[in-house]
């Protein structure tokens, strides 16, 4: 069976929970559950990527929300999932390999960066932690380093960053883009920590990986694309990924779905193909949603070129002359067509939201229900930054 290209968007737009928002208390059980984790990134324009994905589908969200299941229920963890990532803490020991490739990795860029001597001071770090608790790199004066372009510019920076991508230590809080860590067996449970590697070998867990990425998008393709980079040399050969998706619908778990005018097989999880075939029955109720950089729907840009016909790229780490629209972008979702940008920024002084700039989609014929719609989004966006006017 081929499902039509307005199938697929009714589809994804139901299973990222975008059509009608949720409670508060669902975000773990409901959005974890599906996405296993989302993406984070520290710029704060008007939210952080984060809270901008949560707050497009969460009901009367606000930032403290994220930072209370995170750093008071600790029911979430930071950790390295799609790139820099917050998921369930329950999904720590599934992630004893990753920590071990990250490991690796964070060895490799201390040694390029001619700054592995560092390392050497692991035992000074722990033993500040074991007696002071929570802090910051600045409250463990080790010395400083030449940071080059992108490196650490203090040594507690870069054997904390260590001890954290190992596992050793975790993110205690976040204030603004300034993280405090503490030892990871103060913060997580002991069950958790005690608990090993569910899987036998490589292969096993390559699978699991393949299967997060299809739940955490709803609907993927095998492309080379941003999902599988950063997790591991393996995962980027598209053969191999292709025989650890034949493995998984053997075992079930993944079902083929072909997309009319679109030669290249999509992949879905076995369990969603329900919600797929009802997908021409869903109701879209004129609701418009302003999309996050690195929100989950949007992983794969050529895929959702392919099925939305919406070209976006973020480009806020291009040089200002290069860009086509502006620094911190947001796409515009109304019912399952992307309709337009939004540039907007948080004067926080004047308690206002500014529309810096908008732009509508070409192909796209705006409406009074559509203006009306973006009327009531920003209200809720206002009122979501903790804003009492839009300008």
């Amino acid at each position: 069976m081929k499902y039509t290209k307005d199938n697929i968007r009714k589809y994804l737009i139901n299973y990222h929970n975008l059509n009608e928002r949720i409670t508060p208390s669902e975000i773990v059980p409901l959005l974890f559950k599906k996405f296993g984790c989302i993406q984070y990134d520290p710029l704060n324009i008007t939210g952080r990527n984060a809270d901008l994905v949560l707050q497009s589908r969460v009901q009367n969200y606000r930032p403290s929300i994220l930072d209370n299941l995170l750093y008071s229920e600790r029911k979430l963890i930071d950790g390295w999932d799609k790139m820099m990532s917050i998921y369930p803490v329950t999904d720590w020991p599934l992630f004893t390999r990753m920590r071990i490739h990250k490991e690796r990795e964070t060895k490799g860029a201390l040694e390029w960066r001619k700054s592995l001597y560092v390392l050497e001071k692991i035992g000074d770090v722990i033993e500040h932690l074991n007696k002071n608790g929570e802090s910051k790199p600045a409250d463990i004066d080790l010395g400083n380093l030449d940071p080059g372009k992108w490196g650490h510019r203090r040594e507690s920076t870069a054997v904390l960053d260590y001890l954290f991508h190992t596992g050793k230590a975790a993110v205690a809080r976040k204030n603004g883009t300034q993280k405090s860590f503490d030892l990871a067996e103060r913060l997580l449970p002991a069950g958790i920590l005690k608990t090993k590697d569910p899987f036998p070998d490589d292969a096993a867990y390559h699978r699991w990986l393949v299967l997060r990425r299809v739940s955490s998008v709803g609907i993927l393709w095998n492309r080379n694309s941003v999902l599988w980079q950063n997790i591991g040399d393996d995962l980027k050969n598209r053969s191999y990924r292709q025989k650890l998706i034949d493995d998984l619908i053997k075992e079930k778990k993944l079902t083929t779905v072909n997309i009319e005018d679109i030669t290249e097989p999509f992949y879905i999880k076995n369990c969603d193909t329900k919600i797929l075939k009802s997908a021409a029955d869903i109701s879209l109720n004129g609701n418009m949603r302003f999309i996050a950089p690195l929100d989950n729907l949007i992983w794969d840009r050529d895929m959702i070129e392919q099925l939305f016909g919406f070209n976006y790229r973020w480009e806020v780490y291009m040089p200002a002359a290069k860009r086509e629209y502006g620094y911190y972008v947001l796409p515009i979702l109304y019912n399952d067509k992307f309709a337009g940008r939004l540039e907007p920024v948080a004067d926080r002084k004047n308690s206002t939201l500014i529309i810096k700039n908008f732009w509508k989609e070409p192909e796209v014929k705006w409406t009074k229900k559509m203006y009306a719609a973006m009327d009531r989004e920003l209200k809720n966006f206002a009122g979501f930054l903790g804003l009492n006017y839009i300008s």
